[in-house]
């Protein structure tokens, strides 16, 4: 399964679980990047993978990358951005660990 086949699944079944527009939206944002990124199968990407993409968050001389509800500013991102950031990729592993049957999260 191709990591933005696995986003959109994932999209579909939160939609599905109810959650709210906003956070769907939120989802689609932080996820559509990292699978940008990522551009292969949920079966390929390794946890220093994901620690890479993380840190190069934490590189970043701008904000908003490529985010359609703002223009892109100089300055480095929030602590509080990378930790959305954590937050939506774990709760994705962990739906694609379960939903894929997945050796580990």
């Amino acid at each position: 399964m191709e990591i933005i086949e696995a986003v959109d699944e994932f999209l579909l079944a939160s939609k599905a679980d109810g959650l709210k527009e906003t956070t769907l939206k939120w989802y689609t944002s932080i996820l559509s990047a990292f699978a940008e990124v990522m551009d292969t199968s949920i079966s390929e990407i390794t946890t220093n993978n994901i620690r890479q993409y993380i840190a190069d968050l934490r590189d970043r001389d701008s904000r908003y990358v490529g985010a359609s509800q703002k223009p892109e500013q100089e300055g480095s991102m929030s602590e509080a951005s990378i930790a959305g950031h954590v937050t939506a990729l774990k709760r994705f592993w962990g739906w694609c660990t379960d939903e894929y049957s997945l050796d580990r999260n």
